[in-house]
């Protein structure tokens, strides 16, 4: 195997290692609210009531998310994730040691905050406080808009479903936020971190390389076609 490939495969394998498990628990978060919503109370025509009851439903939706969320499964998929930072930055430099001295001592401190500073910020966003933020309190939004206005319980059940499982043209909540931290905090730390090594270093080619996924941007299509740039 060579030396940049297997930056890609470590690459890889670190997304995949995390998104693999992000179906399973996006099924999760859906089935929890389907079983908690169920009791919801509603009038004749089928509209969710403005009352005491509904409002205690909508307070147990956060704590019940989080634990369907944060189970044994997703804290070591996480913690997996964090030491990929680790793995990712002794791969680099073994593959840039094959053919050129040492990075410099400042360039070397450049990377070691870089490394920290990608480490701390994706602990943040998949921690509690991260999925809290963007996915369950969207959740806790739709539920309480709908017993405040009287909302229809079909259309309810509707707009949850398709903010939490997605459809032909949307993600789902968990799905896309995992996309936009997972997948973009490791392909940019590997890729800032090659960018920095090269520049110290002095070197001036690079080869694009790496698959394509449904969601990859117009830019990364331009550049596995044009590879040498």
């Amino acid at each position: 195997m060579s030396s940049i490939q297997k930056i890609i495969d470590t690459v890889d394998s670190s997304i995949n290692g995390f998104m693999d498990k992000v179906p399973t628990i996006q099924k999760n978060i859906y089935n929890e609210i389907l079983t908690l919503t169920k009791d919801l109370k509603l009038d004749s025509k089928g509209n969710i009531k403005n009352t005491i009851d509904n409002y205690r439903i909508l307070s147990q939706l956060r704590t019940r998310l989080r634990k369907v969320i944060f189970g044994k499964e997703y804290i070591k998929a996480s913690k997996e994730l964090i030491k990929s930072f680790d793995t990712i930055s002794e791969v680099q430099q073994s593959y840039f040691s094959t053919f050129a001295t040492s990075p410099s001592t400042t360039t070397q401190e450049i990377l070691n905050i870089i490394r920290q500073d990608s480490i701390s910020r994706t602990a943040l966003y998949l921690s509690e406080q991260g999925v809290d933020l963007n996915i369950i309190s969207k959740a806790q939004s739709i539920l309480q808009s709908n017993i405040t206005s009287g909302g229809s319980y079909a259309e309810f059940q509707e707009a949850m479903k398709v903010y939490i499982n997605g459809n032909q043209n949307n993600l789902g909540a968990f799905e896309k936020y995992a996309n936009t931290i997972v997948i973009d905090s490791i392909n940019t730390y590997s890729r800032t971190y090659s960018a920095i090594i090269v520049e110290d270093l002095g070197l001036e080619w690079f080869i694009y390389t790496g698959s394509l996924l449904e969601t990859s941007r117009q830019w990364c299509k331009y550049m596995v076609k044009k590879k040498y740039v």
